[in-house]
């Protein structure tokens, strides 16, 4: 049961039932390097196949500790505020825009 769909690299790609994926192996292979496949046993989804690239990205450790990601975090949403913070002293604000933080 192949759909024919296939999808973006961060989309849903194609989706197969599971005896299609094992018939079309090859094939299924070559379309998780464009984006997941869903492999479905009864019509529900059941398997994921990603290329090995998706796969490392994902599994692969940041390198950067907690500690640095959240100072990184803290900083770019500082960076945020000080933006929206400019604006509504430029352009004020209407009763419509505003926003409680």
């Amino acid at each position: 049961m192949y759909n024919g769909q296939s999808g973006h690299r961060y989309g849903v790609g194609m989706r197969i039932s599971a005896t299609d994926a094992k018939n079309r192996f090859g094939q299924v292979c070559s379309e998780a390097k464009r984006g997941p496949v869903i492999v479905e046993k009864d019509g529900r989804p059941d398997t994921v196949i990603v290329s090995f690239e998706q796969w490392e990205s994902v599994t692969r450790p940041s390198g950067a500790s907690l500690r640095a990601r959240r100072r990184q975090f803290v900083e770019a949403h500082r960076e945020w505020l000080d933006a929206y913070r400019e604006q509504v002293e430029r352009e004020g604000t209407s009763g419509a825009t505003l926003r409680a933080f």
